[in-house]
């Protein structure tokens, strides 16, 4: 239009907006201004100049890294506005957004809202994604933020944008000077090229020589576009940058190094992958030594090419070693158990005996519970150790080591081969003045040793092993003393000495940050508390735990969590509704959970089907279990009056019968045995012997600090002698 009539358009604005404010004051908000062509931009610096004496208040939002705004800056200047950069929304704003959206766990959202920088657009469209997904997936990032980042991308010269997709491949931060070695690409174009990221509001500077996306989003969205070939050679170029300029940082070089291993880069790859799992298990990230490890041992086994006059399945078999180990120090005791049969079939496929040896005896960590599937043998590693042993050319220290893995691979019940090849195991270890070894042997010695009959030999083991812990600094058999000094202190119904070797066994956990003890301590709480009746407690404190137990991928979580909750339902009367959770476990354990499927049938109404659950009988174990086991066989008997067998299973019960039902594997405590004893005595016409095991059901739920069953047995004991 001719500059007239633009004239007269912004005098009639200014007019009308002046007119309009003098009868009330007036705000006039203009959103992403960036975006507004020049015509809107010479209008609102007319009105700002122009409307001075009337109450007015422009506010005008936009990006200073879009649009030209420089211009409406310097007129608006004469006026004096206030500028207010914007923050992020605060991080449990941030949170509350995302959970509003989705309902992932607190952590989860937590981890979105660091990775938007607070940013309200970012924050929606990641919980909408996860919210569609169903879970929080770490480097997704939404499409609608995708399409807006690369129209912030395409407005970068191409050489800026390779340098920021470098950048991306290094992390979300980076030292410029390793950017300006890694580049293809000169100083000043490295440099040019940061100065337009940060006028992009991509990039801050978070230190001098320091670069760092402001949004995770950024990064995950340039990485992503990147070919894993282009990826690959970035992250070559970037780790030989690394080895030149820092060549001490050794978890920034193994991260690049394992990210592109070829035959060139195997082999460094591989020793950064070494001395960066070491410095991570220094510092007890053991998830983090084991993800390093694994990358390693794929490296050998990939590229053996590049160790040329190495023994290579020697050196893969001892990476193997230090993977177990430190799975199992990260309480993954089953990928341990599939490490180690890797490690197995590396040294059966070269057919060498020797690495068959260090495959076998490289589980020195030590694990609180076993590290097999329960009842069962460990039969492949049994059958090679068995084999092994067979020779006579062994050293002491080998053949040491091999018994102590034989003792783990039977199946324990507190005597026969498994006990006789650990107590053989712990008189060597005697001779050979070998502190690690002589701990080790005795903490499998305790696992294979009777948990609920004669406590001495345990309780002396616990001190034995308190005692090579503390003085040749051994935290995780300072765990297996507190443990077994507190399945002691249970046998003796001595709650203050149970709650300090807890404690004590806590603290180790938590400071040398041992996942799968810090989990079987909670456990061991939550059995306290339904030994009190505190059902509901029980249950947070066992789901907490499973739940730990589970993130680690320990062995025993299916049966523990079947065996628990059991065991509440049984306490709270509504024994019937474990029967889609017995189902389940019979697939897995069989006539093991026939007993407790049989008690549930009953309260179903199936009293045929509870018969037909009870036709296979197995022996029940002398183990941590056993007066679990054999009380809930016991009361199994009872529901289906079975006389004869009830007669048997009391006097199985006898030499437990002043414990709590469980007790003795600290991970259960149920009701005291004496009290399922009476019940029994009943039932077989024995009044006498019934008052006999009321009275002392009282004793045990008095020193358990179990006021239920306390007041339980002392009523029953009432109505016997009212009678």
């Amino acid at each position: 239009p001719p500059p007239t009539d633009r004239f007269r358009l912004h005098r009639a604005v200014c007019a009308w907006l002046a007119a309009v404010a003098a009868e009330r004051p007036l705000a006039l908000v203009l959103d992403d201004l960036h975006r507004a062509d020049s015509e809107t931009l010479a209008l609102l610096a007319a009105v700002a100049e122009e409307v001075t004496d009337r109450p007015l208040l422009l506010i005008a939002a936009y990006r200073p890294d879009e649009g030209d705004l420089t211009a409406v800056h310097a007129r608006l200047a004469r006026r004096t506005p206030l500028r207010l950069p914007l923050a992020g929304l605060a991080q449990k704003d941030a949170v509350r957004l995302v959970r509003s959206v989705t309902g992932v766990s607190a952590e989860a959202a937590a981890a979105l809202a660091e990775r938007a920088a607070g940013n309200p657009f970012f924050l929606l469209e990641s919980a909408r994604m996860v919210a569609d997904a169903g879970a929080y997936v770490p480097g997704d990032v939404p499409e609608g933020v995708r399409d807006v980042l690369r129209r912030r991308f395409e407005r970068l010269q191409a050489p800026a944008l390779a340098v920021l997709r470098l950048l991306a491949v290094a992390g979300r931060e980076a030292d410029a000077e390793v950017l300006i070695r890694a580049a293809d690409a000169d100083e000043d174009t490295v440099l040019d090229a940061l100065d337009a990221g940060v006028e992009a509001g991509l990039l801050t500077e978070p230190a001098d020589g320091r670069v760092r996306f402001t949004h995770a989003l950024v990064r995950d969205t340039l990485h992503a576009d990147l070919t894993r070939l282009r990826r690959a050679r970035m992250h070559t170029r970037i780790a030989a940058a690394l080895r030149e300029l820092r060549p001490d940082d050794v978890s920034a070089l193994a991260h690049h190094y394992l990210q592109a291993p070829s035959a060139d880069t195997a082999r460094p790859a591989v020793e950064y992958a070494l001395r960066a799992a070491d410095l991570a298990g220094r510092r007890y990230a053991h998830d983090t030594a084991a993800g390093l490890l694994a990358r390693a041992a794929r490296c050998l086994a990939e590229h053996p090419a590049a160790f040329p006059g190495e023994d290579v399945p020697a050196r893969l078999v001892d990476v193997l070693g230090r993977l177990l180990r430190a799975q199992i120090r990260g309480g993954r005791v089953t990928d341990a158990r599939a490490t180690r049969a890797r490690a197995m079939d590396v040294a059966e496929e070269y057919d060498r005996q020797d690495l068959l040896i260090e495959a076998l005896t490289s589980w020195t960590e030590p694990t609180v519970w076993e590290n097999r599937d329960y009842g069962s043998p460990d039969t492949r590693p049994a059958d090679a150790l068995h084999r092994l042993l067979a020779r006579d050319d062994l050293p002491p220290t080998t053949r040491c080591r091999l018994l102590d893995a034989l003792a783990s691979a039977l199946d324990a019940d507190g005597a026969g081969a498994a006990h006789d090849a650990a107590a053989e195991a712990v008189r060597l270890a005697r001779t050979l003045g070998e502190p690690v070894l002589l701990a080790q042997a005795l903490a499998t010695l305790s696992r294979v040793s009777e948990w609920e009959f004669e406590q001495s030999p345990r309780e002396q083991i616990a001190a034995e092993l308190a005692e090579l812990a503390a003085a040749h600094e051994l935290p995780a058999y300072g765990f297996v003393a507190e443990y077994v000094a507190t399945g002691s202190a249970a046998f003796r119904g001595d709650l203050p000495a149970m709650r300090r070797h807890m404690e004590r066994g806590r603290e180790i956990a938590e400071t040398h940050r041992l996942s799968d003890p810090a989990a079987i301590v909670l456990v061991q709480q939550a059995a306290l508390e339904m030994a009190a009746g505190r059902l509901d407690e029980a249950e947070r404190l066992y789901g907490e735990a499973t739940r730990r137990m589970r993130a680690n991928g320990a062995l025993h979580t299916d049966g523990l969590e079947t065996i628990v909750g059991f065991s509440l339902l049984w306490l709270r009367g509504r024994a019937a509704e474990g029967l889609p959770l017995l189902r389940a476990a019979q697939k897995q354990y069989g006539p093991l959970v026939g007993d407790a499927l049989a008690i549930s049938l009953v309260a179903a109404g199936d009293e045929a089907g509870a018969r037909e659950a009870r036709a296979e009988r197995p022996p029940i174990r002398r183990d941590f279990f056993y007066s679990l086991f054999l009380a809930i066989r016991a009361h199994a008997a009872l529901d289906l009056r079975e006389r004869d067998e009830a007669e048997e299973l009391l006097e199985q019960l006898r030499p437990v019968r002043h414990q709590m039902i469980g007790a003795g594997s600290v991970a259960l405590a149920l009701r005291p045995v004496a009290l399922t004893m009476a019940e029994l005595a009943l039932f077989l016409d024995r009044p006498a012997e019934a008052r006999d095991h009321y009275e002392r059901a009282v004793e045990v739920a008095r020193s358990w600090e179990s006021p239920w069953w306390e007041t339980q047995a002392r009523e029953s004991l009432a109505r016997l002698t009212d009678g």
